[in-house]
């Protein structure tokens, strides 16, 4: 996402008349291929050239992502140029269109729907972990 570095210093360049600092908001869908990498943004550690400080971050989740949480069901994970259409729909027709692209296995790869990160993971790595769990 070499792009959105771009972006992030072009947000960082705009003061406007030095009243308040730029902004701008990235939004990317639950299933496309690059989520894991475009959440990772705006984490403080690691490499700091792929961090970007300036950029607000959003991600759309469906509520069809939302039901396999829940039953800890696979994810799939899509190239957006191989189901263009997923990105106009929400609600019942998103819901049909991407259980064909499932079934058509145009996914990139699949993910169980309750990672990256589990609960436990999250608390272990907490600095305030005695107030209560994440």
């Amino acid at each position: 996402m070499p792009w959105l570095k771009t972006l992030d210093s072009s947000v960082a360049a705009v003061n406007q008349g030095g009243r308040r600092k730029g902004a701008a908001c990235i939004y990317l869908e639950t299933w496309h291929d690059d989520i894991e990498e475009f959440l990772e943004l705006k984490q403080n550690t690691g490499d700091h050239a792929r961090r970007t400080h300036n950029l607000n971050i959003a991600n759309w989740v469906p509520d069809l992502f939302m039901k396999r949480v829940e039953n800890n069901w696979q994810w799939s994970l899509f190239d957006p140029k191989k189901v263009p259409h997923l990105t106009d729909l929400f609600g019942e027709e998103f819901e049909k269109a991407y259980i064909e692209a499932e079934e058509a296995e145009l996914y990139e790869r699949q993910v169980d729907a309750q990672g990256p990160l589990p609960k436990d993971d999250a608390d272990i790595g907490r600095n305030r972990k005695w107030l209560d769990d994440v």
